[in-house]
């Protein structure tokens, strides 16, 4: 992420990100959105104060700031149903001032076993305990897949870096240059 400029976090849930950039870059401007009231309040309550980061209960096709010096969506394409990733992408991509950066952050397919323990978690968390809202169908894609997706978005450069090394999950990181 930039040191400083804004950040909008896309599916920012209770704030955790938000709160994690906001703190660690503090000329870093950070905006978090998600559909869910709840999980909004909650993280409006973590705030605690602190003026550099708010939360919004807005999907990004609704929200009128753009020129944003990077958008972050994590763990969150997995619970829309794939063919309204590249709309989303593509709507997250124009937020983006000319250069800026697009961090996405997904399990892949690969390595089976990380998939398929990846995969088990959020049926409980989606399905069984309720935690996560999302569509009771999963979608995921490999990094080649993902790539081509974003490169029909209107990435100009994608860099993909597995980060899964040492965890349970097939963890990687896109980084799409507007």
């Amino acid at each position: 992420l930039p040191a400083e400029g804004r950040l909008l976090e896309i599916g920012c849930g209770h704030g955790l990100f938000s709160n994690l950039a906001s703190v660690s870059r503090p000329r870093l401007r950070v905006l978090g959105i998600d559909p869910a009231q709840g999980k909004i309040g909650f993280a409006r309550q973590s705030i605690q104060g602190r003026s550099e980061v708010e939360f919004r209960c807005v999907r990004v096709e609704d929200l009128p700031d753009e020129d944003f010096d990077a958008v972050a969506i994590l763990d969150v394409l997995y619970l829309i149903p794939k063919d309204e990733w590249r709309p989303l992408l593509a709507r997250s991509l124009a937020k983006l001032r000319p250069g800026g950066k697009l961090v996405l952050k997904e399990n892949s397919l690969h390595p089976a076993w990380k998939f398929h323990i990846a995969r088990f978690q959020e049926v409980l968390a989606v399905r069984v305990l309720k935690i996560t809202e999302g569509s009771s169908r999963f979608a995921f894609a490999d990094e080649v897949e993902m790539v081509r997706i974003l490169k029909e978005a209107g990435a100009r450069e994608v860099i993909v870096t597995k980060i899964d090394r040492g965890h349970w999950y097939p963890h990687t990181l896109y980084e799409a240059f507007r």
